[in-house]
């Protein structure tokens, strides 16, 4: 695991990582090991793309060239895209699908064993934002998705899968960490992840 990349496993079915050198950029060869892993366990890749946040005339152009076939395209501004990847399209190159990641908000690639849980995927994109079926409930599956946070990589798996990593801190991270006012700890602790500023009166 490279250096910059800060791994937390917070139980067997979900992982975070942090780039701690910048927002994500999946196509940098740092992240080959998760991307090598998910495919030599599973048989095929799909990107679901959930509000889109950026208007680009190539959009439909860049999901065409990446996409063995489109499922689910939803709204005149394509706020939700499901699409089957080309089975080469991780190991080749992954700067359109990184260019995905920017598109939309909320950008997962999903990773499944088998063609028949398709059906099941293209019900879960129609149904967003109010699908009430986790898509881990599904067999056999890995996600790896962006959200709130720019330079997270959220891990889940179904519960048949495993991941084969551990909490892998960054050296980054840990200096982070110690050089952190106390007071940003003490809030950081009870779940304030903002910055704050403390100012002493005159």
């Amino acid at each position: 695991m490279d250096n910059s990349l800060d791994l937390f496993k917070y139980n067997n079915e979900l992982i975070s990582i942090k780039d701690m050198n910048n927002d994500l950029e999946i196509s940098q060869a740092k992240w080959n090991d998760i991307f090598e892993y998910f495919l030599t366990q599973t048989s095929h890749v799909y990107f679901l793309g959930f509000k889109r946040w950026i208007e680009n005339d190539n959009l439909m152009n860049t999901i065409n060239f990446i996409s063995e076939k489109i499922l689910v395209n939803i709204g005149n501004d394509n706020r939700i895209i499901l699409c089957k990847l080309k089975s080469n399209i991780l190991i080749m190159d992954r700067t359109l699908i990184n260019r995905m990641f920017y598109y939309y908000e909320y950008p997962t690639l999903i990773f499944i064993k088998d063609i028949n849980q398709e059906e099941a995927l293209i019900k879960y994109a129609e149904k967003l934002p109010l699908g009430d079926t986790p898509l881990t409930d599904l067999p056999y599956l890995f996600t790896a998705s962006r959200e709130s946070q720019l330079d997270v990589l959220w891990l889940r798996k179904s519960l048949d899968m495993d991941f084969p990593w551990k909490t892998i801190r960054s050296p980054l991270a840990l200096n982070e960490e110690i050089s952190r006012p106390w007071y940003k700890k003490l809030l950081n602790s009870i779940g304030f992840n903002w910055d704050i500023k403390i100012t002493k009166n005159k």
